[in-house]
């Protein structure tokens, strides 16, 4: 007798589940698309577009129905609104995890930025602490000569020394007449740009250029100078970091572009 009622007991309870299944709400959240689910959180078989929008991201509500409330409209594209939408792959202050480093390996870091029309990246703030310079320019031989001395740094105007420890890294320019350079350089720490005539001048101390008016992180400056003369003639272009005194080649980063063309 009651192996009877045990079976009708299991009969009732099997019955009951299936009609649970059938009835879909009960079942919501088990990844499985049943009764009247239109969707389950992980099987989503549909898109924005199927519902007339331009974009966005369709969800599962709660209730297993599709949840168009992060899809938009082509009109609802802004560039400029932080929110990164089709056609977009940043925008604004938005990039999307995104940083110098993760998008190009050879970017030892920097400040990654949004172009403006949000399509883009710009990588004017990245540094990858490496000098860029012309054929016409090589690396002077011993690169450096920091002595463990206080160094100088120059009014831009008349070069006048205001003192600067730290290393500097030299580099011969040899300048056409009726040439300028155009010269762009970035450190990893605040720095003195300036161009000698020749390399016993180590001091600095009648220098021909200077510049010296970034004083905040990123560290960046630029200067033109150029050959009225009737020769061509090599000068010295100094890189001389402020506060960074060990004197190994390793001891601070820098950037510099050097570009050459006739005078404007």
């Amino acid at each position: 007798m009651k192996t009877i009622f045990l079976m009708i007991l299991s009969s009732l309870t099997l019955a009951s589940c299936y009609a649970f299944m059938e009835d879909g709400c009960c079942w919501c959240g088990d990844n499985s698309i049943d009764g009247e689910e239109e969707c389950e959180e992980y099987i989503i078989t549909k898109t924005c577009q199927s519902f007339g929008f331009f974009g966005g991201q369709l969800k599962c509500s709660d209730e297993c129905k599709f949840d168009t409330s992060d899809c938009y409209y082509e009109e609802d594209v802004v560039c400029g609104d932080g929110q990164i939408m089709v056609g977009e792959i940043c925008d604004s202050d938005n990039l999307d995890g995104n940083s110098c480093h993760s998008l190009n390996l050879e970017f030892e870091g920097g400040v990654l930025a949004c172009n403006e029309t949000c399509d883009g990246w710009d990588f004017s703030g990245c540094y990858d602490f490496h000098c860029y310079l012309n054929e016409e320019i090589e690396e002077f031989v011993h690169g450096d000569f920091c002595d463990d001395m206080t160094t100088q740094k120059y009014n831009p105007v008349d070069c006048f020394p205001d003192g600067a420890a730290g290393e500097e890294r030299i580099f011969p320019i040899s300048i056409e007449p009726g040439f300028e350079i155009i010269i762009e350089a970035r450190a990893a720490y605040d720095f003195v740009l300036y161009l000698i005539e020749n390399c016993e001048n180590t001091s600095g101390t009648n220098c021909l250029a200077a510049t010296d008016l970034n004083t905040e992180y990123p560290f960046t400056e630029s200067m033109i100078f150029s050959n009225t003369g009737e020769e061509t003639i090599q000068y010295i272009l100094v890189i001389d970091i402020k506060n960074k005194k060990r004197c190994d080649f390793d001891g601070f980063y820098y950037r510099i572009d050097v570009n050459k063309q006739p005078i404007q």
